[in-house]
């Protein structure tokens, strides 16, 4: 009976308590669109400058766009940088339309920029190339 009550305390009540107080896995069910962002300008991006990378979709023609999930890399300065956006693919409505935003600003000003809305290539097998170009002033 003795080795039974030391079993329940020091062997059962620390897995028990120990799945009450550990964080939760991240969902098994997320995607992560993965690539790279490029550039052929020839200037470098300014100090400060910010690449953000945006999973965004559209519902309807009337509605206003929403941000699915987006990446942030802060004082971008290079010509190329990889990117992973992750998501839940259970926010995603159906008959939706969804586009994969890149651009690099500077104080809120878009300085180069990139859409791609074709479904086929978000969903994709490898990774996705942005090249962006200036944008428009």
């Amino acid at each position: 009976m003795h080795a039974i009550a030391e079993l329940l305390i020091f062997g059962l009540a620390p897995l028990l308590f120990g799945g009450l107080v550990m964080p939760q896995p991240v969902s098994a069910e997320e995607k992560t669109i993965v690539g790279e962002v490029t550039y052929d300008e020839r200037m470098a991006p300014p100090p400060g400058a910010v690449l953000t990378v945006r999973l965004t979709g559209l519902a309807g023609a009337d509605d206003a766009e929403t941000v699915v999930a987006q990446q942030t890399i802060r004082d971008f300065g290079e010509v190329s940088a990889g990117f992973a956006v992750t998501f839940d693919p259970a926010t995603l409505q159906p008959g939706a339309r969804y586009r994969l935003h890149a651009e690099v600003s500077v104080d809120g000003r878009v300085l180069l920029s990139e859409d791609l809305s074709d479904p086929a290539e978000l969903h994709g097998t490898g990774p996705l190339r942005l090249k962006l170009v200036r944008a428009q002033a």
